[in-house]
């Protein structure tokens, strides 16, 4: 449902004269994120210096993770640079132990992508703090290296 949803939305955001926010999009879910999107274009466009929520390499804006993380914060938002706001004193340690499990999870997903490394796949999956079983991990590893192997060559 929701690719049928995306190719007609295509075909509309094909028409110079679509000045209205096509019903479908509703059916979509999600539909607010268009709202967010016109603003943050809107904001570079017209180089406004707003505040925008955007994903940003951290640069010191959160002091726990490191600088080259990028990290979805308030940034304020121009024709040139989204810079981040720092957040200081954030005292939540579940949080900041949570972004980096995550941040983790993500470099070792992306070392695997890269490499085509089954172990780091599977490291990745073992530390994300929604998967937490071996087996499982394994289990939806292979299945997902299998379903989708004409786009992971690099696995085989």
């Amino acid at each position: 449902m929701c690719l049928e949803i995306e190719e007609e939305l295509l075909k509309l955001y094909q028409q110079p004269k679509l000045i209205e926010k096509p019903a479908i999009l509703d059916k979509r879910g999600s539909h607010l994120y268009f709202e967010a999107a016109v603003s943050l274009v809107s904001a570079i466009y017209n180089d406004k210096n707003e505040e925008h929520i955007v994903n940003v390499k951290n640069n010191a804006a959160l002091d726990f993770m490191a600088n080259d993380d990028v990290v979805e914060i308030g940034c304020n938002v121009n024709k040139n640079v989204a810079t981040p706001l720092p957040l200081k004193d954030f005292n939540n340690d579940h949080i900041k132990e949570m972004m980096r499990v995550v941040k983790a999870y993500e470099k070792h997903t992306i070392k695997a992508g890269i490499y085509g490394d089954y172990n780091e796949a599977l490291n990745a999956l073992l530390i994300h703090p929604l998967v937490g079983d071996f087996r499982k991990a394994k289990d939806a590893l292979d299945e997902l290296l299998e379903a989708h192997k004409e786009f992971l060559p690099q696995f085989f």
